[in-house]
């Protein structure tokens, strides 16, 4: 599979500044996250040794989001803080705290309401 234009940088006027985008990416996170395939045994996450495909990283995004709702009543409408290094629990929490009607990966209701 060839690689050549996936990486290609444009300029684009992103909230009035002038910046480098790729030009293939999602515009949207929601966009992003319906794009990834979360059922996926391909590699998602790599932090030294630690290796999760998408199908654990979405396993694992849902616990977290499943111990939000259930334990802290986090869910739609909700706002939540991450104060935390940019380690593989970061991007974990990120998407187990967004407050999603439907979960990437799969065509039943959303985990949060």
């Amino acid at each position: 599979m060839s690689t050549e234009g996936q990486f290609e940088l444009v300029e684009e006027l992103v909230r009035g500044y002038r910046c480098r985008v790729f030009s293939r990416a999602p515009r949207t996170l929601p966009a992003l996250l319906e794009a990834v395939p979360w059922k996926s045994d391909a590699i998602a996450l790599v932090y030294g040794p630690l290796r999760l495909s998408y199908r654990e990283l979405s396993s694992t995004v849902d616990r977290l989001a499943h111990a939000l709702q259930s334990r802290c009543a986090i869910g739609v409408g909700s706002r939540v803080g991450l104060a935390m290094r940019n380690l593989p629990e970061w991007g974990v929490c990120v998407f187990g705290a967004r407050p999603s009607r439907r979960h990437p990966g799969r065509d039943e209701q959303s985990r949060l309401g």
